[in-house]
């Protein structure tokens, strides 16, 4: 099962689409903890070949270093890994 999202931007044809896996969306948003509202975010960097994925269950970063998962810009390698 999969989730999309859109990283939207004021100019539309910058925007991104993302799909995410189910697993790795619960994982953001840390559905297993008790919470008033839940968010996943998206970034994206520029010239960057994935886009960083993190929410109220995982946090961008931890003690300096990157956390956020990264997941494909191109959906048709995003799909290719769920196959695998």
């Amino acid at each position: 099962m999969f989730i999309g999202l859109i990283c939207g931007q004021e100019e539309l044809q910058d925007s991104e689409v993302v799909m995410l896996m189910y697993k790795v969306a619960a994982d953001c948003l840390g559905l297993g903890d008790k919470r008033d509202s839940w968010r996943i975010s998206v970034k994206r960097i520029r010239g960057g070949r994935r886009l960083r994925v993190y929410g109220t269950g995982r946090e961008d970063t931890v003690h300096g270093r990157e956390n956020a998962l990264k997941i494909p810009r191109d959906l048709r390698v995003c799909f290719q890994e769920e196959m695998r």
